[in-house]
């Protein structure tokens, strides 16, 4: 049986996989003629996420993660996804 530790780890994996899938679609469908500062607001948030990915696989327990890593990064995002959205108008 998984242990509570466990169960957060992969429920903050499953979330952060879920995001990446989410802006993934949401940059097939810009128009990147038109749109490329929002392009690079949202790969950059990808990139970021990703890294938040790796890092969480990276510590074997979830009580290793270190959650001033995790809220600057969570925050990083937050800001970028700001910036495209103002940048669209």
């Amino acid at each position: 049986m998984m242990e509570a530790n466990d169960i957060r780890k992969e429920a903050l994996s499953l979330t952060l996989l879920l995001f990446l899938v989410v802006i993934a679609a949401y940059i097939w469908f810009l128009n990147l003629m038109t749109q490329e500062r929002v392009f690079g607001f949202l790969i950059s948030a990808e990139m970021v996420v990703f890294s938040m990915l790796v890092y969480t696989y990276y510590k074997p327990d979830f009580d290793e993660l270190s959650r001033t890593w995790l809220l600057m990064a969570s925050i990083a995002v937050v800001e970028l996804l700001i910036f495209s959205v103002i940048v669209t108008g």
